[in-house]
């Protein structure tokens, strides 16, 4: 019973009328103002009223992130077991903006990876090099993020299916196995690059082999191929901080 008491026992008031909080974040022309106190203080501050709006923060857009925060109560596994949360404001990469960018390149077709055909007319190691491009400016542009591990490995997937594809239909290769059997899991591209330094002068001309490599992040671990997309991992929700935000871009 004191067990009990003691979950139910708030460990902050976060309902406290005389603690109140405002971060203000600005980008170019977009900014947001985060408030932690009531309603009221948010309306004395809007100042504009065709490019302000006020809202809770169920599910707040800027700059291409999603800003929420998860459910102060929550049960882990058992239904009997009551756990606290934090209230702390998450940052979140927005899948279904990243699916609707990759569907627009064609990229992603009916939720599985294709080929971008018109890359076909590149080397293997500039193909490798676009894709990686991709993949590292998701992942940098989106490093601070909550649900990094997971966009990291969903992006991946997705992006060496393609270039493996690309890749398969470029050499005549059948499928992506057949890539993976024939340049490695990385989809590598090797060659040889002579060394020009002080300690190979007077030895003759001395190559060394000089690979690229499909990116892999360091956060991914498995098998590439045996990736499951229709596991609950990936359904991602969103749960209800009250916010004053102006934006006059899509961003709410």
């Amino acid at each position: 019973m004191v067990h009990l008491d003691l979950l139910n026992t708030d460990y902050i008031l976060y309902n406290d009328p005389k603690y109140k909080r405002l971060h203000y974040v600005r980008y170019a022309d977009d900014w947001i103002i985060g408030i932690r106190g009531s309603k009221k203080d948010a309306i004395e501050i809007k100042n504009c009223e065709e490019k302000t709006k006020i809202s809770n923060m169920d599910r707040i857009k800027f700059l291409g992130v999603l800003m929420t925060h998860v459910k102060y109560y929550n049960t882990p596994r058992k239904s009997n077991i009551i756990q606290r949360g934090s209230l702390k404001v998450r940052f979140m990469a927005p899948f279904d903006d990243i699916r609707i960018k990759l569907y627009t390149n064609k990229i992603l077709i009916k939720g599985k990876p294709h080929p971008k055909f018109v890359w076909m007319g590149y080397t293997h190691k500039q193909i490798l090099k676009l894709y990686n491009n991709i993949l590292r400016g998701y992942l940098n542009y989106y490093s601070f993020v909550h649900n990094y591990s997971r966009l990291a490995t969903y992006l991946y997937w997705v992006l060496k299916g393609s270039c493996g594809k690309l890749l398969a239909a470029k050499f005549t290769l059948n499928s992506i196995q057949g890539v993976m059997n024939k340049y490695g899991k990385d989809l590598s591209f090797k060659e040889l690059k002579l060394v020009e330094s002080k300690e190979v002068l007077g030895k003759g001309k001395q190559y060394k082999t000089v690979e690229t490599k499909f990116y892999k992040p360091d956060t991914y671990i498995g098998n590439y191929l045996n990736f499951k997309m229709n596991h609950p991992y990936w359904r991602t929700s969103y749960e209800p901080f009250r916010l004053c935000n102006r934006n006059h871009r899509q961003y709410i």
